[in-house]
């Protein structure tokens, strides 16, 4: 079941992502780096208050209904999992009005900030659908939560003309192709459980103790993976910051099959016992993810060096510098994920918040110290933290195996 699960996962994953670049690449082809950075930027930010405001809500619905043993207490982990998603989106529609009027947002327009909090909203609504039926293993409907949106958005993108000006219409594109891909895909097979969905804030304090470890976990971790982004844009400027975004967007691509491997491997954990075979099969799952990564990545580089600025033109000439000094730190994190994702279902969040921590600070730390080099000198200091940050896991993965195991 699980290897059927990824490989699902993984054909949708692989097609979001190829449908994700082309609509990137018609972007970058339409808009100058400095116009991508923005747009980059604008993307990023919305997936940061996502991270924030959701509270890791994909992670705890999941967790919650694919580990509770009769059907009274998957009811009740799918009416407590709904209040969180209600209490997420009041939480981020109230910091967003009070963001406003302390004068705390810059110089974001309110058109602009109006597209950061819609697209925030329907995304925290699309993971919480998305791990529902993660949970209930509706695979497929699950797949089609993300793809349908990524196909939706690039059929419109050529409908409208784009340019430096006018950045922000992609974002309400954005906006609109999820707006229209939830309730067409989602509500068929979930129509059953709809009854379930009730406000019951009594039920978050059983959340609370595993809730909390996994949300800074991922927080982190996302910060960790994302920070570049902002501090990218504050010492290069914004053109460094659109050629970054591209090659990253690029290479990223190469970890689907890490992240699909990583995304079924969870609820499998969380209702699977400790074992040496199942450590055995998880170490075997990451090497493979890292292996497949690898492959991918260096078709990537060949490819992207012969045909990448044909497509987008040669004011991304150090999009290419990103894309291969980038690659090593993808093929590690990509072992990263799967292990960090079997901790993770088996409740050692806290193992993967001290993960998150020591690659975040390798980050910043080691962009602060390369910036005056140029972007190839940032890419290459980020891999060497994702590389370090594989190590950082495999000594705490292994570390859960063996506390457990001298338990039994």
């Amino acid at each position: 079941m699980l290897g059927k699960a990824a490989l699902y996962t993984f054909i949708r994953q692989s097609s979001s992502a190829l449908i994700s670049l082309v609509a990137n690449l018609y972007l970058a082809k339409q808009l100058s780096p400095a116009g991508m950075g923005k747009y980059s930027f604008f993307m990023v930010t919305g997936s940061l208050l996502t991270t924030i405001f959701s509270f890791s809500i994909a992670n705890i619905t999941a967790r919650s209904i694919a580990s509770a043993p009769s059907i009274g207490e998957r009811e009740s982990a799918i009416s407590t999992s709904y209040t969180l998603m209600v209490f997420a989106i009041s939480a981020l529609i109230v910091a967003l009005i009070l963001s406003k009027m302390l004068g705390l947002l810059g110089d974001y327009s309110d058109l602009v900030l109006l597209y950061l909090g819609l697209y925030t909203s329907l995304s925290i609504i699309r993971e919480w659908l998305a791990s529902v039926c993660l949970a209930l293993e509706e695979i497929k409907v699950f797949n089609w939560i993300h793809l349908s949106s990524s196909i939706l958005f690039l059929m419109m993108l050529p409908a409208i003309n784009i340019n430096e000006s006018n950045w922000s219409i992609a974002a309400a594109l954005q906006i609109a192709s999820i707006t229209i891909a939830i309730p067409s895909i989602a509500y068929q097979p979930l129509k059953h459980y709809i009854r379930y969905c009730r406000l019951a804030p009594g039920n978050l304090k059983s959340i609370y103790s595993y809730g909390y470890k996994i949300y800074f976990a991922n927080l982190i971790s996302f910060i960790s993976l994302r920070i570049q982004y902002y501090l990218i844009e504050a010492l290069l400027g914004a053109r460094h910051l659109g050629a970054f975004a591209i090659g990253n967007s690029i290479i990223e691509k190469s970890g689907m099959p890490a992240q699909s491997i990583a995304t079924v491997l969870f609820p499998d954990s969380a209702k699977s016992k400790e074992s040496p075979t199942r450590k055995s099969k998880t170490l075997k799952l990451a090497l493979a993810a890292a292996l497949i990564t690898a492959l991918i990545s260096l078709t990537i580089i060949l490819l992207s060096n012969y045909i990448l600025l044909d497509i987008i033109g040669d004011n991304y000439r150090t999009t290419l510098v990103a894309i291969s000094s980038l690659t090593p730190g993808i093929i590690a994190w990509s072992a990263v994920r799967v292990l960090a994702s079997d901790m993770a279902g088996r409740g050692y969040s806290g193992k993967n918040l001290i993960i998150s921590t020591s690659v975040l600070a390798g980050v910043c730390l080691s962009i602060l110290a390369s910036y005056q080099y140029g972007l190839g000198a940032i890419c290459t200091a980020i891999s060497t933290s994702y590389t370090l940050g594989l190590v950082i896991t495999y000594i705490l993965f292994q570390s859960t195996y063996r506390e457990n195991l001298l338990k039994c």
